[in-house]
């Protein structure tokens, strides 16, 4: 082969990202979906929020305060949230969603930083886990069953 490997396919020269590769030349890869500046910025919020939240374990465990078992866990949760974030940016995949592969919205990642999933990875996520909502009863369809004979004896059914 030549020096300069040149990828002739139109196939190849359709897909994002395509360029010549030399000497010198790297393979092109994905375009970044945040930039090292972005990365920095959200992985100073994700360790801030840490710190904040260590100390409020801290403070519950040595207050032992016995009537919030269910906030102490979640507090663990959110730290196991973190800390898998800072993780993925070590990885070189945060803002990727973990389930379609999209980018994750830099608006979402701001409200959330520790977000795995993309807004609508997560909305059908929420859909599907939502209990099935009952179809609504007429007033009068309870008042058949009512014990109530006054309430029979208002709207004649008995």
């Amino acid at each position: 082969m030549a020096s300069t490997d040149v990828i002739r396919s139109d196939a190849k020269r359709r897909q994002p990202g395509w360029r010549l590769r030399g000497p010198g030349r790297p393979k092109a890869g994905p375009k970044r979906h945040l930039t090292a500046g972005e990365l920095k910025r959200f992985k100073e919020m994700l360790l801030e929020r840490r710190r904040r939240l260590v100390g409020d374990i801290g403070a519950m465990e040595t207050a032992g305060e016995d009537g919030a078992p269910e906030l102490l866990d979640s507090e663990w949760a959110l730290l196991r949230e973190i800390d898998d974030a800072l993780e993925r940016i070590a990885n070189a995949t945060y803002g990727i969603c973990q389930a379609t592969g999209a980018p994750i919205a830099k608006g979402r990642l701001r409200a959330c930083p520790w977000a795995r999933h993309c807004i609508e990875h997560a909305r059908r996520n929420e859909r599907a886990r939502a209990p099935a909502v009952e179809p609504r009863r007429w007033p009068d369809e309870d008042i058949d069953e009512s014990p109530d004979p006054d309430a029979r004896e208002l709207l004649g059914r008995e």
